[in-house]
């Protein structure tokens, strides 16, 4: 049992220092063609899937239940969960989301989504926590 557990562990590991360097390199590589970038952003959803926030764990049942993907790759971006069918979009946002440039990044990706026709809810941690009943009325009338 010792032993697969480790194992488990170290294909985590992996996951998450591949997401790492994607990351890094996706930030610092001004070379890569739009296929590499979209390769990276993979191997980063990936890893955020591997690593889900509390705040994701918490909602992610919920969010199976009604069709939604766990951070897929759409558009160049990884959202917390969007539904296809539906064209719709649940982020969940913690405290990072509050910096200036945390918020511009969230502004432009918005705006991208909803540019093509998809309709982007977001819901702060805490509300999350304490308030499951409004996220799961919003969603709902989303998805409507």
């Amino acid at each position: 049992m010792k032993l697969k557990l480790d194992k488990e562990i170290r294909k985590r590991l992996r996951i998450k220092n591949r997401a790492e360097k994607a990351c890094k390199r996706l930030g610092s590589d001004e070379s890569l063609t739009t296929q590499q970038k979209t390769s990276l952003k993979h191997v980063m959803a990936k890893g955020l899937r591997e690593f889900p926030t509390p705040a994701e764990n918490k909602i992610k049942p919920l969010m199976q239940r009604f069709g939604f993907e766990h951070d897929p790759v759409i558009f160049g971006f990884i959202p917390d969960f969007a539904n296809r069918k539906y064209k719709v979009i649940v982020e969940i946002d913690g405290s990072i989301h509050r910096k200036p440039e945390v918020r511009a990044r969230d502004k432009a990706k918005n705006e991208a989504f909803r540019k093509n026709g998809w309709t982007v809810l977001r819901f702060r941690n805490d509300v999350v926590f304490e308030r499951e009943d409004i996220v799961l009325a919003l969603v709902l009338a989303a998805l409507r």
